[in-house]
């Protein structure tokens, strides 16, 4: 495998350079940079970036890790309620989400192993 990559895209980052028009108007910028997305994906020479499933394959995938546990079980009663894998509804290869204050919304070595793990 190649790694493991991590991203920050955030709405508005780039409206700070615009155009003015000929007596300097310009458009209304907003106050912060708008909606942000982190995306955690895995990337490999064999299968590229964040490899997608068909749904035979998750169907297999799911079939061998009926009645297993994460090896930190810990963290899985944490952030997923219990320890035992529940079936996967997608490929586990790319996660994105909406990032948040206050440690809402934020990736975490934690949540990458699950990742990782699932």
């Amino acid at each position: 495998m190649s790694g493991h990559d991590k991203a920050i895209f955030k709405q508005f980052s780039l409206t700070k350079k615009s155009w003015c028009g000929p007596n300097g108007e310009t458009v209304l910028l907003p106050k912060d940079e708008g909606q942000g997305l982190m995306i955690s994906a895995f990337q490999a020479t064999e299968f590229g970036f964040g490899h997608q499933l068909n749904e035979d394959q998750l169907v297999q995938v799911n079939i061998v890790r009926r009645g297993m546990k994460y090896q930190d079980e810990e963290v899985a009663k944490k952030y997923k309620g219990n320890s035992l894998k529940d079936d996967l509804k997608e490929s586990s290869f790319l996660f994105v989400f909406e990032f948040g204050a206050s440690d809402e919304g934020y990736w975490c070595y934690e949540l990458m192993i699950l990742q990782v793990e699932d």
